[in-house]
Parts: structure tokens; sequence; C-alpha cells
């Protein structure tokens, strides 16, 4: 049996060394961990192109038959969401978590006129057509991690995925939801009953 792949899909302005504990931690637990660099991190050109750099890069590293768990962070829970929804990535992932992702959209992505901030705007065209096709996740078994007090996220229950699991932790700040204890104790337990 191959080792359980699992790929990790940084936000906005980030690189994969945000996920540098997790990947240590499920490492020990077993896995096969990457963490993909997307370019331009800035989200200028949008989310479309961003996940068909994640979707080369899962296609690059696993087997034609073998399937990934998909964790994406805040702007990268978007990235994958594309990824699952619009580029056939149902066939390759078969667990989808997201943390702090804003799956109802931001008001703080009104702040920079960039393609990808003006995508996570609420209400925005893009985030409605992923919303209204949100049930084609199932297959994914979705899980949403989400903290009540993210400044980045706002209002903070955008994080909450429509469909699937959804767990809410009290971490203090954004970013440290790609590295609170709790949040990866959470995320190990999820992988080991996939």
């Amino acid at each position: 049996m191959k080792t359980p792949i699992v790929v990790l899909v940084h936000g906005f302005l980030d690189h994969g060394s945000l996920f540098n504990r997790l990947r240590h931690d499920l490492r020990k637990q077993g896995f096969e961990v990457y963490a993909i660099n997307l370019k331009p991190n800035d989200g200028r050109h949008g989310i479309e192109p961003l996940a068909e750099q994640l979707k080369n890069f899962i296609d690059s590293i696993s087997a034609p038959a073998q399937t990934v768990a998909l964790i994406g962070f805040s702007m990268g829970g978007i990235v994958c969401r594309y990824y699952l929804q619009c580029l056939n990535g149902l066939t390759k992932v078969h667990r989808f978590i997201s943390i702090a992702s804003p799956h109802q959209g931001t008001y703080t992505a009104y702040g920079l006129p960039i393609k990808a901030c003006r995508q996570m705007q609420p209400g925005s065209r893009f985030l409605a057509k992923l919303n209204e096709k949100v049930d084609l996740l199932k297959p994914a078994n979705p899980v949403s991690l989400w903290t009540p007090y993210d400044l980045m996220i706002v209002p903070a229950h955008s994080a909450i995925l429509r469909i699937g699991e959804t767990v809410k932790l009290p971490v203090w700040f954004h970013r440290w939801m790609a590295r609170d204890k709790r949040v990866i104790e959470c995320i190990t337990a999820v992988l080991a009953d996939s």
C-alpha cells in the first residue's frame, strides 16, 4: 500500500514554509507531505491560474490512480475549491480540509485592487458560482476549520463551508491557524480517519 499523500496549499502572500510545523507532524504520522509554492502568491492574476498550478503539481507527484488529501489555508482553500469543483480535482482528492478560508467572502478583500481579492469579496460572482455548486465537494468529505477571533476573514463565520464537518477552534490570530497545536491535532485526527 502506498503512503498517503497530503498536499498543503498556502494563502495570500504566503508560501509553503508556513506549514513547516504541520508538515513535520504529519510526516511523523507516516504521511507523504508536500507544500506547493503558488506563483505569484499575491493573486494578481486571480484564483484560476493558481488552481491550474495546483492541478499540475498534484498530477506530477501522484500516480494516475492515486488520490491525495488536500489542505488549503485562507486563499489556499479557495484555490483548492476551484481545482476540485472546476478542474476535475475530485477524481484525485479523497479528503479536503480548509483552514480559515473565506468561503462566503471576507470584507478585508476590499483592501487591495487585485483580481484574487475581488474574487474573495462577499457576494462576488466567483464565490457565488462556487457556492451554487458546493454539493460537488461531498465526495471529498470536506472539513472546514475556523476561529471566531479571525480578523482577516470578516465576518469570521465566512470560513464555514456550508457542507461537511465544521470545527470551531479558539485560535487568536488568522496566521496561527496554520500552526496552532489544536489545529494540527484536529487535522491529524481527520486524516487518520480518512
